[in-house]
């Protein structure tokens, strides 16, 4: 610490120098007086002048980018796209309160709703809703910190989503006349085959890897998505293993002979190669979720619901939710009917003799159907 004398011709004063621990330089001005000419009580100046100065950085309310700035620090350990996520959101929120100066506790919920109704008007309901929760999560976080006494996007509410579409089943041979018929590559044709006949999601697909299949058991190891500061704690986060039927180890077992090292699927424009592959098969165009929902319907009922629900990386009541729906054989069971091609299609391929399967396999090697 470095102190110098010097007076102007409003009085008498002390310059002190130094640094902090952070390497920080101050230099501040105390004011001296002729009954206090020793260095020591200086020092007890200066040492009062910073007990001052952190009183009131304790006391000063935080400003709402302050706030926003902490809670992002203190989500350091969450995936990157979670960050992502929660910069755009408060980006949001700043640009809506012209940078967020003012102090966090001063944001009411008249503005709360305010700001939801802006949202709205530029937004769709659903990214309104996730909006709206992160600026929800923000304030109760600073009232766990003691940064604001409320949370005034508590009482915000919004309307749900709703979709009227619903679950399309997709028959295995569609499936298999999509491959032949779409215009696709190798590549494109294993991601729909894992989707179909494994149940996989489509980001569960795209991070398969070589050494993920066991084609002596018959498996293929679907692995969680690798985050930073640890794993969450859902059922997509979980390792498990999911059986290899025939149809897939045929579709696999052409692809698999060269498999580059990493992920053998990373491709660009899926959904756009998806679509124009349904036009070429003159078929009603589906979605990856239309073919993992189709594969636990039928490991339902080829092998039960607690498979079923353990193959595809969910719980009973999100299956029952989201991902069940009576099949066109089902329906015609339930109105009397014959199956007739409407089967179950897994049990009717078991229950094929082996010349009938033989047949249905090479049709994924013949590009062109049989006349």
């Amino acid at each position: 610490m470095r102190h110098t004398p010097y007076k102007t011709d409003k009085g008498k004063y002390w310059r002190f120098e130094w640094d902090d621990a952070e390497g920080k330089r101050h230099r501040p001005r105390l004011a001296r007086v002729d009954n206090i000419p020793l260095i020591e009580d200086a020092i007890a100046l200066r040492d009062q002048w910073i007990a001052e100065r952190q009183n009131e950085n304790e006391e000063a309310a935080p400003t709402l980018r302050k706030m926003a700035g902490l809670y992002e620090s203190s989500r350091a350990g969450a995936a990157p796209s979670t960050i992502k996520e929660i910069r755009q959101s408060f980006g949001l929120l700043l640009d809506y309160t012209h940078g967020g100066h003012d102090e966090a506790a001063e944001f009411g919920v008249f503005q709360a709703i305010a700001y939801g109704e802006d949202l709205y008007a530029r937004l769709s309901l659903s990214t309104q809703r996730k909006h709206l929760g992160y600026a929800s999560r923000l304030f109760a976080w600073g009232m766990s910190v003691g940064f604001v006494q409320s949370n005034p996007f508590g009482a915000v509410r919004t309307a749900r989503p709703t979709s009227s579409r619903s679950i399309e089943y997709l028959s295995v041979e569609d499936t298999i006349k999509l491959i032949n018929e779409g215009v696709m590559d190798p590549p494109t044709k294993t991601l729909i085959a894992l989707c179909r006949y494994a149940g996989l999601r489509r980001s569960e697909a795209l991070r398969v890897e070589p050494t993920d299949f066991d084609f002596i058991n018959r498996t293929v190891t679907v692995r969680p998505p690798k985050r930073g500061g640890g794993r969450y704690n859902t059922t997509k986060a979980k390792e498990r293993l999911v059986p290899i039927i025939p149809l897939l180890h045929e579709q696999l077992r052409h692809y698999t002979d060269a498999l580059p090292i990493g992920p053998i699927l990373d491709l660009g424009g899926i959904n756009r190669q998806l679509r124009a592959s349904f036009e070429q098969a003159d078929m009603k165009p589906r979605t990856f979720q239309d073919m993992r929902a189709s594969a636990g319907q039928d490991f339902a009922e080829a092998h039960g619901e607690s498979c079923a629900c353990s193959w595809l990386g969910h719980s009973p009541k999100v299956a029952a939710a989201h991902y069940r729906k009576p099949t066109p054989a089902q329906v015609r069971a339930a109105a009397g009917l014959a199956p007739g091609e409407d089967g179950s299609p897994l049990d009717r391929f078991s229950s094929m003799t082996p010349e009938q399967q033989r047949r249905l396999l090479k049709m994924l090697d013949d590009p062109q159907p049989a006349q």
